[in-house]
């Protein structure tokens, strides 16, 4: 029977078919499961996309089952990677960066064993990889006649902290749970299913692929005469290492023309908390065009390149203050031209490092689609479109050197393609270079009376049909209220801007206060606290911070706590950031981060508390948020 610490589940839960989604689940079967669901059940769960799966059972059917090759169109296969089956110690195995292992804990055939110092090391290894993976979900396959695996409590000793959801039809379960509870001093809840072994396999299987939309690949490219074809390029990614793990491309259904009315609530709201969050708000046209400018000079670029190919490959910058829409404007950019046929690829948030020799055969793959295409239809000369591929300021800060590299590469390669990034509104001399380096813009927080009316009435027109407009005396109040602050020296026209339309933020004190004090009067943990100061420090280096590097807990996991707290303080604007089975966390917009560490800085008793009672000023604070950062161990993993 259910209790406050075990929680009876009646169907498959909605965050589980999430996890799985993300690759953010584990799953462990044991052998009592694999025998009563039957080797092609278990092999079915398995193959889902798992970040991981163990498998206590080394039954010759069920490996069969999973050693069966894969077609490499299959979505499964696009999702998750190919299946690699270990049976060896995998600290001695390289595997793709994009795969779905199974580890046999017990080996294979005649070597599956227990005893013996390689068994020992095999199992151990295989479970610590576990420990050291924090999923955000392990689910527990146990079957009618297993007991909870003793290591589970071992590893939750070790640290190991996330969501533990059982299987099992055994009439003992819930005092089985209950007892593993009391006996580990879990503070948090353990789920459980009384379902038997096969009937579950069946269920979660439907789920995972019920209502799934397709997940072709459509992409708009222009021909010689600037007529735009849909080509499916969903084959021409590497499965195990997908260019698209680390980049979105814009589809065809991202490009399609939207109405004001089109957009939800929702989606207006996450756009101001977000403006990466989705493609729909740049289809609508949302994103105030203050200066034509910008598209103007990029796509006069683009059509050089038309005419002159790879040689005239240049990078486009855009030097913008923080949190003035340097990010909007990118996206905007990258949205007008995947809508003329330039194929577009946009760097996703999470950190990576850029390879041109990957970008460079994606990009002849697609051309190799297209001169298919014109030999099927005898049409004329094959014609390669330019591409656009646009970072934000994140993936190149710092790095000129790396990125002139990365350009010449490109332009070897032979492919023609404009590199568009955003930049602080201080250049470097690198910068100067017209060789290599294009400016479309700059852009500030300072807008004139008129130009901030004409804003407000181009967002009335979305947010009208979803309640009440600001009208243009709220729009001159806010405009005069913004300067003020300007005149102090607070930069804020687009952050205040956003919490301002949400009726989220009244003007009546600094932005800065507002942060502070919806920080201090609704997160009063102290480990949350020294959490989100990380996060924010970090932000203000406009890098998110690895789930890894998140203070360790004796109950919950950080990362849901933080997930849980975040709607009580929307002006941090806390995103979460996946990427291939990392996790981070970010603030939006660096300038939060500053704002919030600033006002610590004056506020005494709760920045002794925090440990920073030596900081000379809020630059200084900043720095030994950072320095504490960097002396945390697990940086050496991330």
């Amino acid at each position: 029977m259910a209790s406050a610490r075990t929680i009876q589940l009646s169907s498959i839960p909605a965050p589980l078919l999430s996890h799985l989604e993300s690759r953010d689940a584990v799953v462990w079967v044991l052998d009592s499961f694999a025998a009563e669901a039957g080797a092609e059940q278990v092999a079915s769960v398995l193959r889902l996309p798992w970040r991981l799966a163990l498998s206590e059972s080394s039954e010759p059917r069920l490996i069969s089952e999973l050693e069966r090759t894969d077609d490499p169109e299959d979505p499964l296969v696009r999702q998750r990677g190919f299946v690699h089956v270990v049976d060896s110690n995998p600290a001695e195995l390289l595997l793709p960066p994009r795969c779905l292992p199974v580890y046999l804990l017990n080996g294979r055939g005649e070597a599956a064993s227990l005893t013996g110092l390689a068994a020992l090391t095999r199992r151990f290894t295989m479970l610590d990889t576990l420990r050291r993976m924090e999923p955000r979900e392990l689910i527990l396959l146990l079957g009618r006649d297993s007991t909870l695996p003793k290591e589970l409590a071992e590893l939750w000793h070790d640290g190991l902290r996330t969501v533990v959801t059982v299987v099992s039809d055994s009439p003992t379960i819930a005092a089985e749970l209950e007892e593993w509870v009391d006996a580990n001093e879990i503070a948090a809840a353990v789920a459980y299913h009384p379902l038997a072994a096969g009937k579950f396999c069946k269920e979660l299987v439907d789920a995972h692929f019920a209502g799934r939309e397709s997940q072709r690949i459509n992409v708009r490219i222009r021909d010689s005469h600037g007529v735009a074809r849909t080509y499916d390029v969903t084959a021409l990614d590497d499965p195990e290492r997908p260019l698209l793990a680390n980049y979105d491309i814009l589809h065809e259904r991202d490009l399609r023309r939207l109405q004001p009315e089109d957009l939800t609530l929702e989606q207006i709201q996450d756009f101001f908390q977000d403006a990466a969050s989705a493609w729909r708000p740049y289809a609508a046209g949302m994103p105030w065009p203050r200066d034509d400018q910008h598209w103007q000079r990029l796509r006069s670029r683009l059509r050089r390149l038309d005419r002159d190919g790879s040689e005239a490959n240049r990078v486009a910058f855009i030097a913008a203050e923080s949190g003035a829409g340097g990010t909007t404007l990118l996206r905007n950019l990258a949205w007008i031209a995947a809508e003329e046929g330039y194929p577009t690829l946009v760097a996703k948030s999470a950190p990576f490092a850029p390879k041109a020799l990957e970008m460079a055969n994606f990009m002849t793959r697609v051309m190799e689609i297209q001169r298919l295409s014109v030999v099927e239809t005898g049409g004329e000369r094959l014609y390669e479109a330019p591409w656009l591929v646009a970072f934000d300021r994140m993936h190149w800060q710092g790095r000129e050197a790396d990125l002139r590299q990365f350009l010449r590469e490109l332009e070897k390669s032979g492919r023609p393609a404009c590199i568009i990034i955003v930049t602080g509104p201080y250049l470097g001399v690198e910068y100067y270079d017209d060789r290599h380096f294009l400016a479309l813009g700059m852009l500030s927080h300072e807008l004139t009376l008129g130009e901030t009316i004409a804003l407000g009435n181009h967002l009335n027109r979305y947010l009208a049909p979803h309640g009440p407009v600001r009208s243009e005396y709220e729009w001159r109040n806010f405009y005069e209220a913004t300067s003020v602050q300007s005149g102090q020296g607070i930069a804020a026209f687009w952050i205040s801007l956003s919490f301002w339309l949400q009726r989220q933020f009244d003007m009546q004190e600094t932005v800065q206060s507002w942060i502070y004090r919806q920080f201090k009067e609704n997160v009063h943990e102290d480990d949350i606290k020294s959490a989100m100061l990380s996060i924010a420090a970090l932000s203000t280096e406009r890098y998110p911070l690895p789930d890894a590097m998140l203070p360790a807990t004796a109950d919950w996991p950080m990362s849901q706590k933080i997930e849980d707290k975040r709607k009580d303080v929307p002006g941090l604007c806390l995103v979460r950031i996946s990427r291939e089975g990392d996790r981070y966390w970010a603030l939006v917009h660096n300038i939060i981060g500053r704002y919030l560490l600033t006002a610590l800085f004056y506020d005494f008793p709760s920045r002794v508390a925090a440990g920073f009672e030596d900081a000379m000023n809020p630059e200084h604070l900043r720095f030994l948020a950072l320095r504490r950062l960097s002396r945390t161990p697990a940086l050496a993993g991330c």
